[in-house]
């Protein structure tokens, strides 16, 4: 069994503080992704809304270059304005610049402008190229303007770049710094939870030894008063009973008293996991063997449905053993004659049923069902507290240390089921 590791932490301890680091670490990290995301999204329509206006004023100042001049864009051209080309269509024909791309001007779009009067700006995408194309009218000539994109998009792409790799670095050095941060502003909390586990364990420890002896000193009392009492039962009428009802009394009180520090203990231990295979349906049988004689106690049937072996390859076999025993007590403990538990076993896990034929859980008990010292109201209507004790909390905690999970409910013809599901695959601890 692993104990302690590092400075003072038992092993498990560590590892909730490393799980605990990692998993803020990460919600830390994507905390900063989405921010990173807004933030270049913000950072990139700004820089298409600045090269937008930029194209348009580059187009504009081109066209109106061309009308300037008196003799626009020729054929002789080769350092258009910005990088623009130009294309003129005044009475006596085309004027196109040098470097137009193939496929422009649009005579059409240019034709259409000089019957509207209505300056046109678009997109088009040429040989996987896209030109941002204006076309305006002034007067009897119509210029259409064009510019190649390509740069722009370059810059774009230059700029995401630079973003995916800076916003990389800082998402990896945010979720490794705020790990690490975290796992030190835990580690006290979990140093604490350490004693306060330790202190629980020495004090049960310590209180065990008087109580057995008090439990024992009770036992003999109880006996002894048993056979002192009927010599004066004669002469003080129902002394004999009275007497015997308080030393039984004393007797349950102790080994009441008992059973919670046994309880104290196994919570104080239930993190110390020691792992091995672990057949769950004969640990069910071993259990229901062991409450047998609880159920004879108390005329109830107790019914096993499980024949097949359910191995799960890593397991802390006692503290299973402690669960199916308390959910078998407590199911004992509501029935009115009949107790049934059942294991199921597929290849991915094994579910353990425990049913009972009594009242149900009450729409009040079951938020609180699973934590300690819960308590709830008799069914039967009587004003008598059932106490829960730290039975099905435990029960909770051991499920849950095996990665697997609890759940409690009302069967449709009355009374109680309590479904654990337990994944077969190995535990890391």
């Amino acid at each position: 069994m692993k104990r302690l590791r590092g400075r003072g932490l038992a092993a498990t301890d560590q590892d909730l503080v490393g799980r605990a680091s990692w998993r803020l670490g990460l919600q830390i990290g994507a905390l900063f992704l989405v921010c990173l995301m807004v933030v270049a999204a913000v950072l990139v329509v700004t820089v298409l809304r600045s090269q937008h206006a930029q194209t348009r004023q580059l187009l504009d100042n081109a066209i109106s270059t061309s009308h300037g001049n008196g003799r626009g864009h020729d054929a002789d051209d080769s350092a258009p304005l910005g990088g623009v080309q130009v294309a003129v269509a005044d009475p006596n024909g085309y004027r196109v610049s040098s470097q137009m791309p193939s496929g422009l001007p649009d005579t059409q779009v240019m034709a259409q402008v000089r019957e509207s009067g209505v300056t046109d700006q678009r997109t088009v995408e040429i040989d996987g190229r896209r030109y941002a194309v204006r076309t305006a009218q002034h007067g009897d000539d119509t210029a259409q303007a064009v510019l190649d994109l390509a740069d722009q998009e370059a810059e774009v792409m230059r700029l995401l770049r630079a973003i995916a790799l800076a916003g990389g670095v800082g998402l990896l050095l945010a979720v490794l710094g705020s790990a690490w941060l975290s796992r030190r502003a835990v580690r006290p909390m979990a140093q604490a939870l350490t004693l306060q586990r330790r202190f629980v364990a020495d004090a049960g420890h310590e209180l065990r030894t008087p109580l057995t002896l008090l439990s024992t000193r009770a036992q003999l009392m109880a006996r002894r008063v048993r056979h002192a009492t009927y010599a004066s039962a004669t002469t003080v009428p129902g002394l004999a009973t009275a007497v015997n009802t308080d030393a039984a009394g004393l007797v349950e009180d102790a080994a009441n008293l008992t059973s919670i520090l046994e309880d104290l203990l196994a919570a104080s231990d239930l993190r110390q996991v020691v792992t091995g295979a672990t057949d769950v349906a004969a640990l069910t049988r071993e259990a229901v063997a062991a409450a047998q004689a609880y159920a004879d106690e108390r005329r109830i049937r107790l019914l096993t449905d499980a024949p097949e072996p359910a191995v799960i390859p890593a397991a802390n076999r006692s503290g299973l053993y402690r669960a199916l025993t308390a959910l078998i007590d407590n199911a004992l403990g509501h029935a009115s004659a009949e107790v049934g538990i059942t294991v199921i076993a597929d290849p991915e896990r094994v579910v353990i049923e425990v049913v009972d034929d009594g009242p149900g859980i009450s729409k009040d008990a079951a938020p609180n069902l699973f934590l300690r010292f819960a308590s709830s109201r008799d069914e039967t209507g009587t004003d008598r507290p059932r106490h829960y004790g730290l039975g099905l909390a435990l029960v909770d905690e051991i499920i849950r240390a095996h990665r697997g999970t609890i759940a409690a409910g009302n069967r449709p013809g009355g009374g109680a089921v309590f479904t654990i599901v337990l994944p077969r695959f190995e535990l890391h601890t």
